[in-house]
């Protein structure tokens, strides 16, 4: 598979293509907007990743919030979603596995499942609907089976 299809492609048609948009849009709202605590309110996080034993927490909350900031901005365009999707794939999977693990509240736990849950999706099928990594998408050719001109 070459790397434009890998990048660029959707795996489903029709209807079923806005269920990603629908993933995409949802998760770059929230992650957008939780980026946006990691540096306005950097030392209560600090003190967040500390307990939850992250290290080089002060650098860490930057990295999270820098990585949720533009890669939310990247899944509402639709602009290299696969790739902001594999960086919030990581993200989440270590946002669960701490503050999940010791504060198992809705936001922790629960809205951090839904989002790893939502880029996951998008990692798989690619961007859905109106996003600009369609304008790159590979055409979709029909090969002619054997025997046909």
């Amino acid at each position: 598979m070459d790397l434009n299809r890998l990048l660029f492609s959707n795996t489903l048609s029709g209807g079923a293509r806005w269920v990603p948009t629908i993933l995409r849009w949802f998760a770059g709202i929230v992650l957008v907007a939780v980026s946006l605590s990691k540096f306005t309110r950097h030392q209560d996080l600090v003190d967040a990743f500390i307990r939850y034993g992250i290290p080089l927490p002060e650098a860490s909350v930057y990295l999270a919030g820098t990585i949720e900031l533009f890669g939310g901005i990247l899944l509402l365009l639709g602009l290299l979603s696969r790739a902001a999707a594999l960086a919030l794939v990581g993200n989440m999977t270590v946002a669960v596995l701490t503050g999940g693990r010791i504060d198992p509240d809705f936001q922790h736990l629960w809205l951090g499942l839904m989002l790893l849950v939502s880029v996951l999706v998008i990692l798989i099928v690619g961007p859905g609907n109106m996003a600009i990594d369609n304008r790159w998408a590979p055409a979709t050719t029909v090969e002619p089976s054997d025997g046909e001109d």
